[in-house]
């Protein structure tokens, strides 16, 4: 059965709302995203734009990286209306050792996966943005991890790759028009069905007040905000030290991190995911002109480490975390800062004012 369009209307929005904008999928790329997330409930958690070399056919693929909390995909990008996919792979967490990163110039940065046997092979991504690469290796590194073989609905090679020749979007395109040809009656009630759900969660997403520091998402999530700061690492407060801190700057960057640390309640009747389910982008405003974007990190239960599947009950709290990193010289100077929040239909937002 083909995808419904609010299916794939969600994962636009959310993955406009991972890149707070910057990157907007086409109609073929998010239905491609959808038919990989195989496993029941899982989300895509991040999304970059990626360089990737193909040795043996000597090329470059311009394409997106997108993290699941299962796999990685890397696809290059599909124009609106194409039918045609240029390159394709797919990474499992078990079958990743670990992940690193480095900054081979400033405005190339690289993220490099290596394999465990049996096939110990490297693959490396560059020009990747580079105020996402550290959250993306804490996350991987985090998944490769924790995620087991038993975790799968079933097991495949950690890593394929498909020349794709109208393939993939051919069938869907196919099982689109078969959607199409539906009786009168089924498809116009489909379509009240469809729509009126959409419209049910679009509302959701425009009631949001602020009071001084406190957020509020309308029966949904509450943000009290408690502090924010200027550093050059971020650790848990109960760090445990298991492993290397990956939120750490060096005293030759030019880059500070700016962190706001808040507190965040589920207020709904149900379980939600506060990174999925609430479309909230927090922005930083530096004198009402420069904009900063942030990905937002929620602590584990003890606060002893990140958390990068959080869930939270009715009526239960967690400490997030905001970091911006930032030019140096805004912390000795007085200009004005700013957190813009605002959602996927109120693009002016609302401030709060932090300095």
């Amino acid at each position: 059965m083909a995808n419904r369009p609010w299916e794939i209307e969600k994962i636009k929005n959310n993955i406009k709302y991972l890149t707070n904008g910057a990157i907007v999928l086409t109609d073929e790329e998010a239905e491609l995203c959808h038919s990989l997330l195989e496993k029941d409930g899982e989300d895509i958690k991040a999304i970059v734009e990626a360089t990737y070399h193909l040795e043996w056919e000597n090329k470059d693929y311009e394409g997106l990286l997108v993290f699941s909390d299962y796999r990685v995909l890397f696809f290059s990008r599909i124009d609106s209306g194409e039918t045609e996919l240029d390159y394709m792979e797919t990474y499992e967490y078990p079958f990743i050792s670990n992940v690193t990163t480095k900054d081979e110039t400033s405005l190339n940065p690289k993220l490099t996966f290596t394999f465990k046997a049996p096939r110990k092979e490297t693959v490396v991504f560059r020009n990747i943005d580079r105020t996402k690469m550290d959250t993306i290796v804490s996350m991987m590194n985090y998944y490769s991890s924790n995620r087991k073989l038993k975790d799968y609905k079933k097991s495949k090679s950690s890593g394929w790759a498909v020349k794709v020749v109208g393939g993939i979007l051919a069938v869907l395109f196919i099982l689109g028009l078969i959607g199409f040809f539906v009786e009168d009656e089924v498809a116009e009630e489909s379509h009240e069905h469809v729509f009126g759900e959409f419209e049910d969660w679009e509302e959701s997403a425009l009631k949001v007040s602020i009071n001084e520091n406190q957020i509020d998402v309308e029966d949904l999530i509450e943000y009290k905000i408690s502090e924010a700061y200027f550093t050059n690492i971020i650790e848990p407060p109960n760090y445990n030290k298991d492993y290397p801190t990956i939120f750490q700057l060096k005293p030759e960057d030019n880059t500070l991190y700016y962190v706001i640390e808040m507190k965040a309640v589920n207020i709904s009747d149900q379980t939600i995911d506060p990174i999925m389910d609430i479309p909230i982008l927090f922005t930083l405003i530096e004198d009402g002109f420069y904009e900063f974007f942030t990905t937002p990190l929620y602590l584990n239960t003890d606060l002893s480490d990140f958390a990068f599947d959080k869930k939270l009950l009715p009526e239960e709290e967690a400490h997030k975390y905001l970091y911006f990193e930032v030019p140096k010289k805004l912390q000795d100077n007085e200009n004005r800062i700013d957190l813009r929040v605002n959602h996927y239909y109120d693009y002016k937002g609302q401030l709060i004012n932090l300095r």
